[in-house]
């Protein structure tokens, strides 16, 4: 039997898959269990194409023989990997690696498993590995570029995508890996190139149109980028099993739509996204935020909930013993915990429900950002106000700041909108009343940039130069932020005459106190338009051509804040007419 089984091993290896499976299952028809035979079968099946039947073949011998199972392990992790069994196949190559930590192409693979299997991190270390052993090996310098991209290092990403390129020039895999490192960069003009050599080695590629698509979008060449788009769509609509990156192609069509407003188009794409992939998070929340966008609230706040399968918000993701409190539950008698999830912004625009959780019973617990905590105590209709950090005592519901619109059923009509439902410290209003000193004339509170790490910030933020440009003789501009830009920081301090308080505002019980001193507020949508819509204070918000869901679209007030009026770009990035507009508004102004 042992000639049998050798004359099959020769013709496996010689490639004579044909040959060499009768003579596997000759020796198998005598020892049905015979490790060797079982164990070269599921090798052999695997390069036939038979992964599944591989798996098996070779799981059986192991469960024969599990004192042998190590010298099966790489078999057995390719059979896994052939299956989408990543993680099960990534311990499998552990245990290979364990008896043979040379192997360059088991590292390269287990790399892949760790990879695929979401374990980011880890495949980025093997990686490292497998190209310490084979520095030469194009495909794991691709690999590795990948794997940075997805764990947010581009920089790290372009030096990868670079090494496998100085291999393979024409590499088509490199070449899009380099393009997605540099928007990422937001470095989109340099990324042109490299998607176009990409496109001419493989012009069937769909991906490479839709990421070609984004780059043009963030070049502003809306028309080309729609082109790029639709032949993303029209070649994932010609490939079989191509559904995820048909949706892919979708979504990315939308998001244009959207750039302009467009929300049938971005809706109708939106939908066919879903359609192909209906599990796609981002194609369900976008869309979502488009029908908020519109004031559709009673499908948005639904869809909304799909934010919390969104990796971005991590973070924010809380786990409790307790239900979670959806409006049905009668909380009367009950301790219900509001926790804020996302920026400071939302917190004070969403922390207006907690009242109204109190008006039905309700015993709230609310917990918001240390920065937030000093203005909040005392908050009306919360029972307990604690930091986040702080241990949060016992409670029977629980509930996130921004689900609380769904709760409430709150549509266009039912906005809850008193008029300055926050308040300021009356001894720091004093303290800040006494530092900025007599007022001469009106008194304007200003904002021109948020955090530069915004995702719409470049869309949202205004040049100090530009927007003092504006202030009329006679009234007073006082700076609002806590941080400067560098060239913003530079000009003011050509500005002696623009308050600036910087480090000084502890929090935002100090910002608040100073917002109390203003007559007026203007500033770019940040989390002071909404500290000041919550005081009551007068307050003017200027708005990007495609503002933030939560602004609507199409008019002048808020149906958030009685006291604000919005103004906004009528057309993409045209800043210097709504500038325009709040100066002629400015000069209309009564004396204080």
């Amino acid at each position: 039997m042992s000639g049998t089984l050798e004359a099959a091993l020769e013709r496996h290896r010689a490639g004579d898959l044909a040959a060499a499976a009768p003579l596997y299952d000759r020796v198998l028809a005598a020892d049905p269990l015979n490790f060797d035979a079982l164990h070269l079968k599921g090798a052999l099946l695997r390069k036939s194409g038979n992964a599944k039947a591989a798996v098996a073949a070779i799981e059986k011998a192991i469960a024969a023989h599990p004192t042998r199972s190590d010298s099966a392990a790489l078999n057995l992790a390719n059979a896994l990997f052939d299956c989408a069994r990543y993680e099960e196949a990534a311990k499998h190559y552990a245990r290979a690696l364990a008896l043979a930590p040379n192997d360059a192409v088991a590292q390269a693979r287990y790399a892949d498993a760790l990879q695929m299997s979401g374990n980011t991190e880890g495949g980025i270390a093997a990686y490292r590995r497998a190209l310490a052993l084979a520095p030469g090996d194009s495909n794991s310098w691709h690999n590795l570029a990948h794997a940075l991209q997805k764990a947010d290092r581009p920089q790290e990403a372009l030096e990868a995508a670079q090494r496998a390129l100085a291999l393979r020039p024409d590499y088509p895999e490199a070449l899009n890996a380099c393009g997605n490192a540099l928007v990422s960069l937001d470095r989109p003009k340099e990324a042109l190139p490299f998607y176009r050599r990409a496109i001419a080695g493989k012009p069937d590629f769909a991906e490479l149109y839709g990421n070609l698509g984004n780059a043009l979008r963030a070049l502003g060449l809306r028309d080309e980028a729609r082109e790029s788009y639709d032949r993303a769509v029209a070649l994932n609509e010609a490939a079989p099993d191509a559904a995820k990156e048909l949706s892919v192609a979708y979504y990315n069509r939308a998001n244009l739509a959207l750039d302009t407003l467009d929300h049938k188009a971005a809706l109708a794409d939106f939908e066919r996204a879903i359609q192909h992939d209906p599990d796609s998070t981002m194609a369900n929340l976008n869309a979502a935020l488009t029908r908020l966008q519109g004031g559709d609230f009673k499908r948005g706040w639904s869809d909304y909930e799909w934010r919390w399968r969104d990796s971005g918000l991590a973070s924010s993701r809380r786990k409790f013993e307790v239900p979670r409190w959806t409006g049905e539950a009668d909380p009367k008698g009950k301790r219900i915990l509001l926790y804020a999830e996302q920026g400071f912004g939302d917190t004070l625009q969403f922390v207006r429900y907690a009242p109204m959780a109190a008006a039905r019973g309700a015993h709230v617990v609310l917990e918001v950002q240390p920065p937030l905590r000093r203005l909040l105590d005392g908050f009306a209709g919360a029972a307990q106000i604690v930091a986040r950090g702080e241990p949060v005592p016992a409670v029977d519901f629980e509930c996130p700041l921004l689900s609380l619109p769904l709760a409430f059923k709150t549509d266009l009509d039912s906005v809850p909108a008193p008029l300055g439902y926050l308040k300021a410290e009356a001894a720091a209003v004093d303290v800040w009343q006494k530092r900025l000193g007599a007022k001469a004339g009106p008194r304007i509170g200003f904002v021109c940039s948020g955090s530069a790490t915004h995702k719409n910030d470049k869309n949202r933020s205004i040049a100090m130069r530009n927007m003092l440009a504006i202030a009329p003789e006679g009234m007073a501009f006082v700076c609002l932020q806590k941080e400067l830009r560098p060239a913003d920081a530079a000009f003011l301090r050509s500005r002696r005459d623009v308050p600036f308080f910087g480090d000084t505002l502890a929090d935002f019980a100090d910002t608040a106190a100073l917002i109390a001193n203003m007559d007026l507020v203007v500033t770019v949508d940040t989390s002071v338009a909404h500290l000041a819509g919550a005081l009551g204070k007068p307050t003017w918000v200027l708005l990007p051509y495609n503002p933030d869901w939560r602004w609507l679209l199409g008019r002048a007030d808020s149906p958030w804040y009685p006291n604000m009026r919005l103004f906004r770009q009528k057309h993409i990035g045209a800043w210097a007419a709504v500038l325009d507009e709040v100066g002629a508004a400015l000069r209309t102004l009564p004396p204080p």
